[in-house]
């Protein structure tokens, strides 16, 4: 076999069967306030306080996150569909039902971890944070 060939090889099966989250970072996030709810984002859908989802400055539409607060430990799935000015010292906007979740509405702002799903991650993800909240 030609040494082309194995490396090709190892690169199909290292993407292949490797972990499929990608770039977790520590970032800086805050929430929307309730002023916000039903009004349209800039991926045209609109904000509702009770769904999962987030403006990201440059992040794609329909990105999955996952964020969790390293104080408590708790996590959760978001879309991106919005944006964020790009002079704003957040990086990261939450939803209010996301926000409650990590425990970051008493605060209204602090770092969390970020990490972008990809689709075999976010099924996976979703169902262990399923399994775990019951």
């Amino acid at each position: 076999m030609s040494k082309k060939f194995v490396l090709g090889l190892l690169f199909i099966f290292a993407t292949t069967f490797t972990s499929q989250i990608w770039s977790q970072e520590s970032i800086y996030a805050t929430y929307y306030a309730n002023k916000f709810h039903n009004k349209k984002t800039s991926s045209g859908e609109r904000y509702l306080k009770s769904a999962y989802t987030c403006a990201h400055k440059t992040l794609p539409f329909g990105t999955y996150l996952l964020v969790k607060n390293p104080d408590n430990g708790k996590e959760v799935i978001v879309k991106v569909n919005d944006r964020m000015a790009r002079r704003t010292k957040s990086q990261l906007d939450l939803s209010y039902a996301a926000a409650d979740d990590l425990g970051l509405i008493r605060v209204g702002s602090k770092r969390l971890e970020v990490s972008i799903l990809d689709a075999t991650a976010l099924a996976l993800k979703r169902n262990e944070l399923l399994v775990s909240n019951d």
